[in-house]
């Protein structure tokens, strides 16, 4: 099932992400070719007020063009674990320090095309300091009801990848253990 790489260009070297072509041979002895996106790896951070209160925010994302209500996520840095990365996003784009964090998994954002790997904690014992978003983001913070957030998932009115995931991590956490 492994194909083998012929060949490889970059096309596109950006601050976020780089895209590269690749031709490869197939198991079946086919010539194709791949565009890969190559992204930083990311956080993502399910911040737990109680077992019924969930943190959320909502941001505009241009390459849908829609305003989402999601997770707080951000990218890891450079030489950055991936914890330090939860607990800097977490005050960046909430304003809230968590006292406890537990890992629950990690999963890559889309495969077939894109080498993102996404880390998931959850965040709980949460207190209120000071947001610090990014320049360029613009981010409303807000708390929701827990069980309408699993509600908005099983309705399909959640699109976003990330906080289906995570919310239903931390719905299993739940299920085993007390928040």
């Amino acid at each position: 099932m492994k194909e083998t790489l012929i060949s490889a260009e970059y096309i596109y070297k950006g601050k976020i992400v780089t895209l590269r072509k690749e031709q490869v041979l197939t198991s079946h002895g086919i010539t194709a070719t791949r565009e890969i996106i190559e992204h930083a790896p990311a956080v993502v951070i399910i911040p737990m007020m109680d077992k019924d209160t969930i943190i959320m925010v909502r941001q505009y994302r241009r390459a849908v063009d829609q305003i989402f209500l999601e997770l707080p996520a951000g990218l890891i840095n450079l030489k950055e674990e991936p914890l330090e990365a939860a607990k800097r996003e977490l005050v960046e784009e909430t304003g809230f320090l968590a006292a406890k964090w537990t890992f629950l998994t990690s999963a890559y954002a889309s495969p077939g095309f894109c080498d993102e790997l996404m880390h998931f904690y959850l965040a709980e014992k949460l207190t209120l300091t000071t947001t610090c978003p990014d320049e360029d983001e613009v981010i409303v913070t807000k708390k929701m009801n827990f069980q309408a957030l699993l509600k908005l998932i099983t309705n399909g009115q959640m699109q976003d990848s990330k906080t289906i995931i995570g919310a239903l991590l931390a719905k299993q956490h739940e299920s085993n253990a007390s928040f």
